[in-house]
């Protein structure tokens, strides 16, 4: 399931109901056999445009981008991050705010390749 995502349907909830937790389950046959991970970004990956272009980096592309683990040792997150911003620069796109990301991987093991 290298690549692929699932798009929760948008539920709105209230602050109240936040400070108590919400709980979005997900099946497992979306996990896939070799593993997945949860990526969970700041409205930034939205953000990434080019200076002078009428079309920006889909949010999807941009997601995809970074979290196309080689591996998932060390601090992966952070290398993969670098590297799509660098690949985005190369495409004269930049970061027009800034960005967050946090993701839980579940592979078979830490060293092991997820794609």
């Amino acid at each position: 399931m290298t690549g692929e995502y699932v798009e929760q349907t948008c539920v709105e909830h209230s602050v109240k109901d936040g400070m108590y937790g919400v709980t979005i389950p997900i099946s497992t046959q979306s996990m896939g056999v070799e593993g997945w991970t949860l990526g969970i970004f700041s409205d930034g990956v939205t953000q990434i445009d080019g200076i002078g272009q009428v079309d920006g980096v889909d949010w999807k592309d941009a997601v995809s981008s970074f979290l196309a683990f080689k591996t998932t040792g060390g601090a992966f997150l952070k290398r993969r991050m670098i590297r799509g911003l660098k690949e985005f620069r190369k495409q004269e796109k930049t970061l027009f705010d800034d960005i967050g990301c946090a993701a839980l991987c579940f592979a078979k093991s830490r060293e092991e390749s997820v794609g």
